[in-house]
C-alpha cells in the first residue's frame, strides 16, 4: 500500500467525498455514500489501483486528528465548526509514505508535511495544475 497515487485524481476524488458528505446529515451516515461516489469518480476517471486510492481516503482522518502538530499550517477554522485544509496536505497524501505493518496502519506524517510543503510551494514534482 506504499504505492504512490496520482496527486490529481486523489485530489479530484477527495473533492467528490467532500461534497458527497456535506449533503447529508453526518458523517457516519454520508460514509458509505462517500466511499461509492469515490470510487465511481475513480473508475470513471481510469484510476489504477482505486482500493489504495480509497484506502487513503478512509484514512485522511489521521490528519485531521494530527492538525494541531506537524499539520498544523494546513488547516483553518472555517465557518462554524468546519476545518478547511490546503489541498497540498490532500495532494501529499496521495504521494507519501503510507505504512501497513502489524503495529501501524497510516500515514507517515512527517513525510506528509515534508511533502505538503513542497506542493505548497509548487515545488514539488507533481505540483503543477492542482487546484
Amino acid at each position: 500500500m506504499g504505492d504512490h497515487l496520482d496527486p490529481h485524481q486523489f485530489v479530484d476524488a477527495f473533492e467528490v467525498w467532500a461534497e458527497t458528505e456535506a449533503t447529508l446529515p453526518s458523517a457516519e451516515a454520508a460514509l458509505p455514500h462517500c466511499i461509492a461516489n469515490a470510487t465511481q469518480y475513480l473508475m470513471e476517471a481510469g484510476a489504477q489501483n482505486v482500493p489504495a486510492y480509497m484506502t487513503r481516503l478512509m484514512a485522511l482522518q489521521q490528519l485531521y486528528e494530527s492538525r494541531d502538530g506537524v499539520l498544523s499550517p494546513y488547516f483553518q477554522d472555517g465557518e462554524g465548526d468546519s476545518i478547511e485544509v490546503n489541498l497540498a496536505l490532500i495532494a501529499a497524501a496521495a504521494t507519501s509514505r503510507f505504512i501497513l505493518s502489524d503495529e501501524y496502519v497510516g500515514f507517515d506524517l512527517d513525510d506528509v508535511a515534508q511533502q505538503a510543503a513542497f506542493y505548497a510551494a509548487g515545488t514539488h514534482p507533481s505540483s503543477e495544475a492542482l487546484h
